[in-house]
């Protein structure tokens, strides 16, 4: 009977444990999109800002491609821990900009 109760501890301290880092590997990926949306948001504003966000929001900046002029938007990548994830950011004064074209 003993051996079976130290099995079934043994077992549930594997689950335990199994569960645990799970739970921070999903704590980690909605860290890195929170990250990665305040880090595209704050590109739109000002570039010079992103490390910054993405320091305050517990990740760091992998890569940032502006396509402002292009498409009006601006990507980014952001890590933390061991979770990458990415976001978009859309800016809206783009189609609104005036032109000295006719």
């Amino acid at each position: 009977m003993a051996i079976l109760m130290s099995a079934v501890f043994a077992i549930a301290m594997l689950c335990a444990a199994t569960i645990a880092k799970v739970g921070a590997h999903l704590i980690d990926q909605q860290r890195a999109q929170h990250a990665a949306n305040a880090v595209a948001l704050g590109a739109i504003h000002d570039e010079d800002l992103v490390d910054i966000l993405a320091s305050r929001n517990g990740g760091e900046m992998v890569e940032l491609d502006d396509h402002r002029a292009e498409d009006g938007t601006v990507n980014t990548l952001v890590r933390v821990g061991r979770v990458t994830q990415s976001a978009k950011a859309f800016d809206t004064w783009h189609d609104t900009t005036p032109t000295l074209e006719p």
